[in-house]
């Protein structure tokens, strides 16, 4: 089953350089939600909340 942790981890993973900007708090999360959001609206075909997407890439920046 396709989760939203799962799928922003492979949003994440396509490019590699996001892993380090992510583990050195470089980045925007909120931005990189927005980014990535179509991708996951798209594989879970419904409107998942920026927000969630947020607290996704949260405890996927933890787990790196």
């Amino acid at each position: 089953m396709k989760t939203i942790i799962s799928l922003a981890e492979t949003a994440v993973l396509r490019q590699p350089f996001l892993i380090k900007m992510l583990t050195d708090e470089l980045i925007n999360l909120s931005s990189l939600a927005r980014k990535i959001k179509p991708f996951i609206d798209a594989e879970l075909h419904k409107d998942i909340k920026t927000g969630s997407i947020v607290m996704a890439l949260k405890r996927l920046t933890t787990s790196l």
